[in-house]
């Protein structure tokens, strides 16, 4: 990026220019490692963020573990079956870009946890290249280095939203999909004006990348890149630097409409090559799920559209009927103080007041977000969720720098420095702080059932995302007790031939339930050349310990949480007869843990399991 001054007509000398470049460039990387600091520390000191029920936060990694596994047994001569093969409830980009980290590094989930900060470093370079090429337009500007200036301040800002350095400590989807939609729309905007067939091809390769990761890329993607189509470089399509508008049309249709078949057609070979049961109507039944259907359209189009085309129209349609109007303030409460932060979004205002009143550049893009995201978060998708915000949240930061760019050096200078400061205090508030009087909680928007989540501040630091789903604070995330499960695993893991069962609300590794990380804990065990899978019985099957008990599929072994009252006894309903006590299991960081118990009369785990850390 080339960076230059246009506060005066006098250009600046090439020391000063010199300078300013370089500290531009210090202003960027010392953004990007101070984020990815915090990032790597919250990681280090927490590992895998614990929310929902039966293991949730390892669904992801259980299924990188099965990618694995389809790799190993598949051939590279077949790469396009062995990727359908590695389909699942998602699909399987995400992972496979994972794998080579893997293999250098290990599988464990602390290595794929690693792979947040990189993500969001692509995405700040990708979000800082669509910034500058956008700033370089026809016009007022065009050609002083106001578009490197842009692209700096974008390239240091869209690290700081929380949502973005939040995302960044787990191993979810949204993030990469985030990045990969912003890389393909630097793509198309670095590369249209000398070639639209390399232009197309090459930005429908990413897009497609990005719907691997997550079929949500297609309708968020498609939509960012129509406005960055209408908002793209405008001086250099032609030798003579000027194109006739009509001509110019043409030729970013033409691109666009390339990219668009090209991520499309992929996308569809790949769906119909899984067949029925696939990622994408997966992602769509639990999406929709227990939504109650609306009025849908007339049968007479229902039948010429396509299935892609005639769910999100009738879902759209059935949205007018199903919005409240008080669901509209959702996104904006949620914008300001979970994926911004009160403070934050301040600065993102008078940037955009700024902007709106002296520059303007990348209206289209900020419009086609606006509206575009605006009517799928608000009429397609049912439930109300601030992850859905994350795609469209970097237009922010573009805007930022475009106004960045528009002002006097002196300002800028000033500026700079001042939001990156804000921003790594929030971060840090984020991923460091304790509870304080700036930041106690206070309801915002109450919530609606199911349909809309309520809304809590956190005084001037961000709070988390709708039910934890996205990114936590710090303060709010519950202990992974990580060095427990390894001492459980242990003791556990030399039991042969056994059922393993936690108790339904009382499991011993915390929260409510754990089946996805035996099953995660079990499939590395076996990549490690240990143990595999154990039978695990989840507590709900049980109607009460005492029917448990008796039934066939009622465990051999079993695990019990201090929680229970009377210390290491058994609960209430089942035998001390029927049951010996074979082990406590001490947990290295809170004390005791869990008591293992097993049927009396077997000897299916050996005597030598470990009894502490």
């Amino acid at each position: 990026m080339s960076v230059g001054d246009t506060s005066g007509s006098t250009p600046p000398s090439r020391v000063l220019r010199r300078l300013a470049a370089l500290l531009g460039a210090l202003a960027g990387v010392g953004t990007l490692a101070s984020i990815s600091t915090l990032v790597v520390r919250r990681i280090g000191a927490g590992g895998v963020q614990s929310y929902g029920c039966d293991g949730a936060p390892y669904i992801e990694h259980v299924a990188r573990l099965r990618v694995l596994q389809v790799v190993r047994e598949g051939t590279w001569f077949a790469p396009w079956k062995m990727l359908v093969d590695a389909d699942g409830a998602f699909p399987p980009g995400m992972h496979l870009m994972t794998l080579p980290v893997g293999a250098i590094f290990g599988h464990g989930t602390e290595v794929a946890l690693l792979t947040g900060p990189f993500w969001l470093v692509v995405l700040a370079l990708s979000v800082g290249a669509v910034a500058a090429l956008v700033a370089q337009g026809r016009g007022r500007g065009a050609g002083d280095g106001a578009g490197g200036w842009a692209g700096l301040a974008a390239l240091c800002v869209v690290p700081l939203f929380p949502a973005v350095h939040g995302f960044a400590t787990r191993y979810y989807y949204d993030l990469p999909m985030t990045a990969l939609i912003w890389l393909s729309v630097a793509t198309f905007l670095a590369i249209r004006p000398k070639s639209l067939w390399v232009a197309g091809l090459s930005t429908g390769g990413v897009l497609a990348m990005a719907s691997l990761v997550k079929w949500s890329a297609l309708p968020f993607g498609l939509v960012i890149l129509v406005g960055a189509a209408c908002c793209g470089r405008g001086n250099d399509d032609a030798d003579d630097g000027v194109l006739a508008p009509a001509a110019e049309t043409i030729r970013r249709g033409v691109a666009l409409a390339l990219a668009c078949a090209v991520a499309g057609g992929l996308s569809w070979l790949f769906l119909r090559a899984s067949g029925e049961s696939n990622s994408y109507r997966q992602m769509s039944w639990e999406t929709f799920e227990g939504v109650a259907p609306g009025p849908g359209l007339p049968p007479s189009i229902e039948a010429v559209l396509p299935d892609f085309l005639n769910a999100i129209a009738s879902q759209t349609v059935a949205g007018w009927f199903r919005l409240a109007m008080d669901d509209l303030a959702f996104y904006p409460a949620r914008l300001v103080v979970s994926a911004l932060s009160p403070p934050l979004a301040i600065v993102c205002l008078l940037a955009v007041l700024f902007w709106g009143a002296r520059d303007r550049r990348g209206m289209a893009l900020v419009g086609a977000i606006a509206l575009g995201h605006g009517a799928l978060l608000v009429l397609v998708v049912p439930r109300l969720d601030d992850r859905f915000l994350l795609p469209g949240l970097p237009v922010l930061a573009i805007v930022m720098g475009c106004a960045w760019s528009r002002a006097h050096a002196a300002v800028r200078w000033v500026m700079l420095p001042a939001v990156i400061a804000l921003g790594l205090g929030v971060a840090w508030d984020f991923h460091e702080g304790a509870p304080s009087t700036w930041t106690e909680p206070m309801d915002v928007l109450e919530g609606r059932g199911d349909i809309r989540p309520p809304t809590v501040a956190r005084g001037w630091g961000a709070t988390s995302s709708v039910q934890r789903l996205g990114w936590v604070r710090h303060d709010e995330e519950g202990s992974a007790r990580t060095a427990f499960r390894e001492v459980v695993w242990e003791a556990l893991s030399r039991c042969r031939g056994s059922r393993i069962g936690e108790l339904d609300g009382r499991p011993a590794l915390g929260g409510c339930g754990n089946r996805f990380w035996w099953e995660y804990r079990g499939d590395l065990g076996r990549l490690q050349g240990g143990g595999g899978r154990l039978p695990f019985v989840s507590g709900y099957v049980w109607q009460s310990p005492a029917d448990g008990g008796g039934t066939a599929t009622a465990p051999d072994v079993l695990l019990v949480g201090q929680e229970w009252e009377g210390g290491w006894r058994l609960p209430s309903g089942l035998e001390e007869g029927a049951w010996t006590l074979h082990s406590q299991l001490d947990d290295p960081e809170e004390g005791p843990g869990a008591a293992l118990w097993i049927k009396a009369g077997l000897e299916i785990c050996a005597a030598q399991a470990e009894t502490g850390p």
